[in-house]
């Protein structure tokens, strides 16, 4: 039985019932395809170890044993090198003591299952301290009290003002500080609350974003073959012609406007949480926990199926089966598996979940 709930086993389970139990329960996820990746989650992944080594160790590189884990392409280990490099030149070292968090961070729930956080760094700060955004005419200043430090990676087809609103609702925020909330209290004797002002406040987030640029890819079409390649795909002629990697028909190619390739952008962002609303967040985790509970001992995973006992049927949420946000649809990770009624355990199409925090589960 998994004996924590975390922002990502939640928001899988909101998600659907079915999609946690696979993911968190059976700890089954789909195979990566073949080959080095590019995909928004290597890129997350790659930028998160680099910034987490310029706090850690003053290096702007992103470890060699990350890089060879996830195998990026050329081309995406050179965005995120870009992607650092730029964050740390953005933005100057810290005005303030910078805590770094080498544990995850538990909060009570019920029992048999805590919840749990993984915060990057944190801070507390014992006056109001004026922040730069990065963003024109929004001003931030940071209230006495605890602060949670986190960075993430944006795509610049979500509108900045989008990527904000988000957060007012999003739950990892709560997570995070009630997880902070309680290491706080249980780590501090009541001389030092009674001494220092704000201690045993958590205020919010202080999300620092890295916007990827947007991409532009020069392309040129073949007068002759009318087939249209990218601009370095072009082979040098004569008389400072190129030559069709098709047909061979030469041309003068139009210069590529330089204009069109974006730099990285960064901003940062806050995002609070009132003393009612964590109370509030709280309690829905806990509703969350107990109907987790009772599908883990419901289920009885086989290389069949899974099968579950009368009257703790959590039921697939089959309006996210597809994601037509996307412009041509995706399918749920587990579409396959839920529709035509095979098992995740025996499938070569499906793989072990790594477990961040090293643990090992029961089997349900």
């Amino acid at each position: 039985m998994v004996d924590h709930v975390d922002y990502s086993q939640y928001a899988k389970w909101c998600f659907c019932p079915w999609a946690w139990f696979e993911a968190s329960v059976l700890r089954r996820r789909k195979c990566w395809p073949k080959g080095l990746r590019a995909d928004a989650l290597a890129i997350e992944s790659l930028v998160h170890a680099g910034s987490e080594n310029h706090y850690a160790n003053n290096s702007q590189e992103i470890p060699e044993e990350v890089i060879a884990k996830i195998g990026p392409t050329p081309e995406a280990l050179g965005l995120c090198r870009r992607l650092i490099y730029g964050y740390v030149n953005h933005f100057p070292r810290e005005q303030w003591e910078l805590i770094r968090c080498e544990r995850p961070l538990r909060f009570n729930l019920i029992d048999g299952k805590e919840g749990l956080a993984k915060l990057d760094l944190y801070f507390y700060l014992s006056k109001p301290t004026v922040v730069e955004s990065g963003i024109a005419g929004y001003e931030i200043t940071l209230k006495p009290g605890w602060w949670i430090q986190e960075y993430k990676t944006k795509s610049a087809a979500t509108s900045t003002a989008d990527f904000m609103h988000e957060w007012t609702t999003k739950m990892q925020a709560d997570f995070q500080m009630l997880a902070l909330q309680e290491y706080i209290s249980k780590n501090t004797d009541k001389s030092e609350l009674n001494h220092t002002p704000y201690w045993g406040q958590v205020n919010g987030l202080l999300v620092n974003v890295i916007e990827k640029p947007r991409e532009y890819v020069p392309k040129r079409k073949c007068p002759n073959c009318k087939t249209t390649w990218n601009f370095s795909a072009w082979q040098p002629g004569e008389g400072g012609k190129h030559a069709c990697p098709q047909c061979g028909q030469q041309k003068k190619l139009d210069p590529v406007e330089s204009e069109r390739f974006q730099e990285p952008s960064y901003f940062r962002m806050v995002v609070e949480r009132t003393p009612e609303q964590l109370k509030e967040a709280q309690k829905d985790i806990f509703k969350v926990a107990q109907r987790m509970k009772k599908m883990e001992a419901g289920c009885k995973p086989s290389e069949d199926y899974i099968q579950l006992s009368p009257g703790d049927f959590e039921p697939p949420n089959k309006e996210h089966c597809f994601d037509n946000s996307r412009r041509w649809g995706k399918e749920c990770d587990y579409y396959q598996p839920h529709t035509y009624g095979f098992s995740t355990i025996g499938s070569e199409k499906y793989e072990e979940a790594e477990d961040y925090l090293n643990e090992t589960i029961a089997p349900a």
